[in-house]
């Protein structure tokens, strides 16, 4: 039987070029690169931290960084892994970050979240002050980005008669 907390490293050389540099087909940077690229652009580095977490995915290791392609995803709903999200929570457990660097970071990753009013997909910049939310509602607890309000719905809260108009309930179930 094999431990899957044991991860050997293997290390690869390429003699071609092409290979160590990103493709202008694919559009996509390598992992590496893609890291390179946060760090000269100055990003905080408790998100970079979060992002270079590690975790396993069978005998895979990956980080959150590198886990955002599509072999990540659920092809059926378009939300992240099981795997990707319980890592993101332990990352996120480990490192404490304010609502500004959790949407940064959840905008490098290139995560939508359902607004809990208006049900729309939105991106990160879509939501002010509303935590966001890894679980649906049904149990076992599955993965179902949702946020909100949205911005869009707070102000038209704002405007409304009723003073809680801008409080949405929700229900989270949490995996066991």
């Amino acid at each position: 039987m094999t431990d899957r907390s044991v991860v050997e490293t293997e290390f690869y050389c390429s003699e071609d070029e092409d290979a160590k540099t990103p493709t202008a087909r694919s559009g996509v940077l390598p992992d590496g690169e893609r890291r390179r690229q946060l760090v000269r652009q100055g990003i905080d580095s408790d998100i970079l931290a979060i992002l270079d977490h590690k975790f396993l995915d069978g005998h895979n290791r990956c980080t959150i960084l590198n886990s955002t392609g599509p072999d990540f995803c659920n092809p059926r709903t378009g939300q992240p892994a099981f795997v990707v999200i319980t890592a993101l929570q332990d990352a996120l457990d480990r490192h404490f970050l304010n609502l500004d660097k959790k949407r940064t970071l959840f905008e490098i990753l290139g995560w939508k979240f359902e607004c809990l009013a208006c049900h729309e997909i939105k991106a990160p910049a879509d939501y002010q002050g509303t935590s966001y939310i890894f679980w649906g509602p049904e149990v076992p607890g599955s993965c179902y980005l949702r946020s909100g309000p949205c911005v869009a719905c707070q102000e038209k809260a704002r405007k409304s008669k009723h003073p809680q108009a801008g409080i949405v309930p929700y229900k989270v179930a949490y995996p066991e």
